[in-house]
């Protein structure tokens, strides 16, 4: 038995309708404080950071269904302080589930 998992990796904005399942997938990691905790916040922040020309841009790891698992995202930086660093890493997040895990 193999435990391949086969994924393949695309713009995000060629792929809109799964905007939601990667805000989701943001928000799992991240919607805690101090960060903002609504699900619709992320949501619409992963589309206005989908990007197909320039920065900021996401990428979006799909299974062999299509189905969202995994995203990464750049932009110019990510605070002020770190302005002279670009680009910089926004986001990283995987679902995946992994081969060596037992079921």
């Amino acid at each position: 038995m193999s435990n391949r998992f086969a994924v393949s990796v695309e713009l995000l904005a060629d792929h809109p309708h799964l905007i939601p399942a990667v805000g989701q997938i943001r928000w799992r990691e991240w919607g805690h404080a101090p960060e903002p905790e609504s699900l619709d916040w992320w949501v619409d922040v992963t589309g206005r950071e989908a990007g197909h020309v320039g920065l900021p841009v996401t990428w979006v790891a799909m299974d062999e269904s299509g189905k969202a698992v995994g995203a990464v995202g750049l932009g110019e930086y990510d605070i002020e302080e770190r302005r002279d660093r670009s680009p910089w890493k926004l986001s990283k997040r995987a679902t995946c589930p992994r081969p060596w895990a037992s079921a």
